[in-house]
């Protein structure tokens, strides 16, 4: 429950969207009554008194924010969750100033903060690249903190230069996974810049100020609910009620903006002709080379997991990056474009959100707030894009993981009359992500089952199968297949397993594992047995379906996977005598089908288990036929073969 507390905090601190109402202190009184207003009642592990901000817009562009908060922490949980604030920002484009930090006791005593509990760090997660040094955290460990204390801290980031010259943009947020007592955000700009904003996820009227040459709006919001926490849930960035601004007149400026800063590092033709041509060799279609250029950058090229937006917009050189075989999204992207485009292959980069359940609103103000990845397009035979991310080290330029589908997005171009061309990534389809497992064995009058499963994938699967598989040592690998079999039958013993190559991603990864089950028949009185038919010992189980079912309804829409989930099987009963088969399910709604049937073939139980989900998000509105056809299948998991003596 704490993770994402602590990810939303780090969404309202880093996206440069905040400030305070003031910047002088407010009164330890005016803070106590506060937190006697806030404990009446109270279920939460926290409250924040004030999340306030102000953002002035200068007239060349550059922005000041400045940003103020008070949280009333009741719990050591609590304490845990936010009781060290982590503020990233660019040391090259940005200006940080603490303006103070401290700790009101509930005796009313203040602790500031001094110099011990402040710390700068380097960011670049990815080892501390030298690349990025410019990015740092500034940590405050907030000090003498217990249940009833509250941090109260203030800071400001002013901008050396606009991110776009003479242009601002921004993003207020009100929620908080907790309750908020005060939210206030401030838009000051000048009277002669164009600014558009809207409101969206609640209705709210500003207070407008005018006067010597400047516009003030003021957002403010009280006794605000907390985002209620739900499994599989969006990000907090979809669901959240926000203010949208900014001085952007379109989204092709946006485009036109970031082409300017990435052709500048696009690599020479001519210097990488030699080598994308020796990495081709052999290709015999534009889309072999596409093929071993993509491979080239997502398997020797090391990811360095860095937002796009607090990474800064610009890209290293293609040269750069290609000599020192790391870079963010940004960096891979305009290197496989550079590389393409050396080989005659006619490829763009492109700007995408990727925060899980976002969708991008073409018509909200336009902002690169909405991107935070970069990406590649490459027309396809159809007249439309193929999509290419480069991050992802175990996809192919055939099939790209879901993360990136369903999607809309920015490409960008030289060209001036398509410079920012609106994309959809398209949908995703169950028929190309798919699990099987086969399960064939035979059981003997001991009630001894022996199988062998052979598992398949494809797809999004097969990226999943691929990246479980590499994370552990070749060594650790049996123990995770004993698992995965103790897991599909409980006491189970692993005997044998085995996995094709995982090197090469244009070869599905196939499992196999032998195991077997001591008793599984349970005989009961009146010698009637009784054995629950096996799923395979592949993922996802039928159990992970299941806690995203418990509650009776839902609040936010719940995101899944397109794909489709087999189990097939053939067991071999000798001279047991089977009294009766589970019966046939199927159901169909709109967000999927689950079927299952059983039949007896001589002395072999043949049977087979389908789910297959069409839908990526399930809206609140359709979460009942979600459970419905995972209940049928929890259901289905639990019927069992009827055996008589």
């Amino acid at each position: 429950m704490y993770a994402p507390k602590k990810v939303i905090l780090m969404v309202w601190l880093v996206s440069l969207l905040a400030s305070a109402a003031a910047v002088g202190q407010d009164s330890v009184e005016l803070v106590l009554d506060r937190v006697a207003r806030a404990s009446d009642g109270v279920a939460s592990e926290a409250v924040v008194l004030v999340d306030a901000g102000r953002t002035t817009v200068h007239p060349d562009g550059r922005a000041e924010y400045l940003s103020h908060v008070q949280i009333l922490l009741l719990t050591w949980e609590a304490i845990d969750a936010y009781g060290q604030i982590e503020i990233p920002y660019s040391e090259d484009l940005e200006d940080f100033e603490l303006l103070y930090g401290r700790t009101i006791l509930p005796s009313g005593e203040v602790v500031d903060l001094d110099e011990a509990g402040i710390r700068i760090s380097s960011r670049a997660e990815g080892g501390g690249e030298e690349a990025y040094s410019e990015l740092k955290t500034v940590t405050l460990s907030m000090p003498s903190l217990r249940p009833g204390a509250v941090i109260d801290y203030a800071f400001t980031l002013a901008e050396e230069t606009p991110v776009i010259e003479g242009e601002s943009f921004d993003q207020w947020l009100f929620e908080w996974y907790e309750p908020v007592q005060l939210s206030e955000y401030v838009l000051d700009v000048p009277a002669d810049i164009d600014f558009r904003w809207v409101v969206g996820g609640r209705t709210i009227e500003p207070e407008i100020q005018s006067g010597s040459g400047r516009i003030v709006y003021t957002f403010r919001v009280e006794g605000i609910e907390p985002i209620e926490y739900e499994i599989d849930m969006p990000s907090p960035l979809a669901i959240n009620s926000h203010v949208t601004a900014s001085s952007i007149a379109s989204w092709d400026d946006v485009a036109s903006w970031w082409w300017n800063l990435v052709r500048e590092k696009l690599a020479p033709i001519d210097e990488l002709a030699s080598l994308a041509a020796e990495w081709t060799e052999g290709a015999a279609t534009d889309d072999e080379r596409i093929s071993s250029l993509f491979d080239f950058v997502a398997r020797e090229v090391r990811y360095v997991s860095l937002h796009l937006f607090a990474s800064g917009y610009e890209p290293r050189p293609a040269q750069d990056t290609l000599a020192t075989r790391y870079g963010d999204c940004k960096d891979q992207a305009v290197l496989l474009v550079s590389l393409l485009n050396s080989v005659g292959i006619e490829a763009y980069p492109v700007l995408i959100g990727m925060e899980p359940g976002d969708r991008l609103d073409w018509f909200a103000p336009p902002s690169p707030i909405s991107f935070d990845h970069a990406i590649v397009a490459v027309p396809d035979e159809a007249g439309g894009w193929r999509f290419l991310d480069p991050t992802c080290s175990f996809c192919t330029s055939e099939f790209t993981d879901e993360a990136i589908r369903d999607r809309f997005a920015l490409l960008v171009s030289e060209d001036p009359a398509a410079v920012g061309a609106q994309v959809y990534t398209g949908a995703s389809d169950a028929s190309e992500s798919i699990v099987r497992c086969e399960l064939a064995g035979t059981l003997d009058d001991e009630g001894l089952l022996s199988l062998r499963a052979d598992t398949t994938t494809s797809g999004d699967y097969d990226i999943a199968y691929r990246s479980v598989l590499t994370y552990y040592r070749p060594s650790e690998r049996r123990d995770l297949f004993a698992w995965l079999a103790d897991l599909a039958m409980s006491q189970s013993r692993l005997i044998d397993s085995e996995y094709s190559d995982l090197e090469d991603n244009h070869v599905p990864v196939t499992v196999r594992i032998d195991l077997e089950k001591t008793r599984a028949v349970q005989w009961i009185s009146g010698g009637i047995g009784l054995m629950a038919l096996p799923y395979g010992p592949a993922f996802p189980f039928v159990d992970d379906f299941a806690e995203a079912v418990v509650a009776p309804e839902r609040t936010h829409p719940l995101l899944t996977m397109v794909s489709q989930i087999e189990h097939a099987g053939r067991i071999d009963v000798g001279p047991l005598t089977i009294r009766e088969l589970p019966e046939a399910v199927s159901v169909t709604n709109d967000v999927g089908h689950f079927r299952s049937q059983y039949a007896l073939k001589g002395t072999e139980i043949v049977y087979e288990r389908v789910l297959r989900i069409d839908v990526a998000e399930v809206p609140p509105e359709q979460y009942a036929q979600y459970r419905e056809l995972i209940g049928a299948m929890l259901e289905d998991a639990e019927a069992m073969v009827v055996f008589e003596e």
